[in-house]
Order: structure tokens, then sequence, then C-alpha cells
């Protein structure tokens, strides 16, 4: 049973506290600037020392996107029910809810457009078929139930390559970047029975920007 009552934080939790970071160095790149051009000025320069003083914030930006990562792993667990991220029940509950959702005809939709870009991707990348185009002249002198055999297993791959494309698909619904849009979805199905249209906007652009910065 996916956990619809919980509430997704991890993503604005980290975006909140790198806008904070990024404010902080701004900050601090500017009070350097103004330490150096009046250096000479003791007051300022007991100032600018209580600032330093102060250390506003004392995380690094990967301390942030560890924490956050960890936080997104907790909260995935939590929806689930699940003991821990290895948990079977992670698993059988992505597999199960992706069946639920599924008859959303918005996020079928998305699920298949982007499961047949990843498989074109793959399919350009010569990923489709090993040893393809090895061997100069390669089946001169095949019978007709050589060649048809060849053909069978080609496309036994095809098929085996487009199920894994899809199942990758479904991953990416719960990875770290994509989770909190699609809970979102998930709990709209479960309990309106409907998606609002630009929340699945919104999913579709997060999976292919994952799909683009991964590729």
């Amino acid at each position: 049973m996916y956990n619809t009552e919980f509430i997704v934080k991890y993503y604005d939790i980290e975006q909140e506290l790198l806008l904070k970071k990024d404010r902080d160095d701004k900050d601090k790149d500017r009070d350097d600037k103004d330490k150096d051009r009046d250096d000479k000025d003791k007051d300022r320069d007991d100032k600018d020392k209580d600032r330093d003083d102060e250390t506003p914030y004392e995380y690094q930006k990967q301390d942030i996107l560890d924490i956050c990562d960890k936080l997104y792993k907790d909260e995935l667990c939590s929806v689930f029910h699940a003991e821990n991220i290895f948990d079977e029940k992670i698993d059988e509950g992505i597999h199960s809810i992706i069946t639920n959702i599924c008859v959303n005809a918005g996020i079928k939709s998305i699920i298949d457009e982007m499961s047949e870009l990843y498989y074109q991707g793959c399919n350009n990348n010569n990923d489709l078929i090993e040893g393809e185009g090895e061997g100069e002249g390669e089946g001169e002198g095949e019978g007709e139930s050589e060649r048809e055999g060849k053909g069978k297993g080609e496309s036994e791959r095809e098929e085996i390559l487009k199920y894994n494309c899809k199942h990758i698909i479904n991953i990416t619904l719960f990875s770290q970047p994509v989770f909190h849009i699609t809970h979102k979805c998930i709990c709209q199905q479960l309990c309106l029975g409907s998606i609002d249209n630009d929340l699945l906007l919104e999913l579709r652009h997060s999976i292919f920007y994952c799909m683009t910065f991964n590729s």
C-alpha cells in the first residue's frame, strides 16, 4: 500500500538550502571585497571581523546534496513502508503502483514516449544487436531457415531492449531528480482519480532532463 498521506520534502529542502548557500557565498564575496577596499578603516575591519566570526553557513554544496540524498532515500522508504532502500517492498511497490497509475492516459503516454526515446537512443548507439555489421559479406550462403532464425533472434533482442528501456523509465520515475513530482502524481491519481495537466507536463520535462543529463 502506497502512503499517499506522506509529504515528500527532500527536494524543497535541498533547493532552499542551495539557495541559502548561494546567497551566503555572494554575501561573503561582497564582504571580502569591501574589506580589501577599506582595510585601512579600523571600524570597518572590526565590523567585517565580527561578520566572519558569525560563520552564517558552514556547509558546503556537496554536504547539502549528500544530506538531501539521504533524506530522499528515507522518504522513498517511507511511502512504501520499507525498512531500508534495499527492502523488496520498494521493488514490489514500484511495480504495483506503476500498474495502478497507468490507468491514467497522461501518465501512460509519458512513459511510452520516454521509453521510445530511450530505445531510439540505444538503437542509434548500436546497442540493439551485439556484433552488428561484423564480418564482410556475413550471411552469404545462409539457407532460408538460417536467415529466418537470425531474424527471429534479432526481433527477440529488440523486444528485450524495448522492455528494458520501459523498465528504466519506470525506475526513473522514482529516482532522486524525479520522485518529488512522481509522488504528487501518484497521490492525485489514487486520491482524486486524475492528475493535473501542469503536473504531468512538469513530470515529462523532469524525466526528459534526467535522460538527457545522464546520456
